[in-house]
């Protein structure tokens, strides 16, 4: 992830934080629990939470790509984001990423099969 990417990050978690001064970023062992757990509302509370993270990020891969720079994703949307394949991936790197923010292994998960050449050749 390149610097102007990391500022886009940034500026739009700011923006979410103005919106909504009580809430907090979710992290790794946090999305894990909800997504896994089977209680009333839990899996709509998922869903919604990914699909906002995959909204951001889709407009972060739009700016990229407009801006000359390396995308997080090239495949088509509809290839790549499944959130069964995404949760699954999140929750395998609960014990490394425990602490982390939830999105950042969203957005590796996504780079890592989305399909870009200059991707795979930095893993």
């Amino acid at each position: 992830m390149n610097i102007r990417s990391f500022k886009a990050i940034i500026l739009l978690a700011l923006l979410f934080a103005g919106f909504s001064h009580n809430a907090n970023a979710l992290d790794v062992k946090q999305f894990v629990d909800v997504c896994q757990s089977e209680q009333a509302g839990h899996q709509q509370f998922c869903n919604s939470y990914l699909g906002g993270a995959l909204d951001a990020i889709s407009v972060l891969n739009e700016i990229a790509k407009k801006d000359g720079q390396a995308p997080i994703y090239c495949k088509l949307e509809t290839q790549i984001f499944d959130a069964k394949k995404i949760i699954e991936y999140v929750s395998s790197l609960k014990s490394k990423w425990n602490t982390k923010n939830a999105i950042l292994p969203i957005i590796d998960y996504l780079s890592a099969i989305g399909g870009c050449e200059s991707n795979a050749d930095e893993k």
